[in-house]
């Protein structure tokens, strides 16, 4: 593993979890949880309601490209 693909894993974490944080309401609790692994702690939301907060945030994710040197890079 060479430096520019740690530079791009931390980049790519750091674009992850500025699209949480985005998502997220102002009580909510996003937080990186493991290596590559992000949890969010949903105040007031029940089954349904994190189930919809999910769909949300995969459709996010998908919609935010991530670029590095000038290039797309795939998800």
């Amino acid at each position: 593993m060479t430096a520019s693909d740690i530079w791009q894993a931390i980049w790519a974490l750091q674009h992850l979890a500025g699209v949480l944080n985005s998502s997220c309401r102002e009580f909510d609790l996003p937080s990186r949880w493991g290596g590559e692994e992000f949890a969010i702690l949903l105040r007031s939301a029940d089954i349904d309601g994190a189930r919809h907060f999910a769909e949300r945030i995969r459709k996010s994710v998908a919609n935010a490209p991530l670029y590095w040197d000038g290039s797309r890079t795939s998800a």
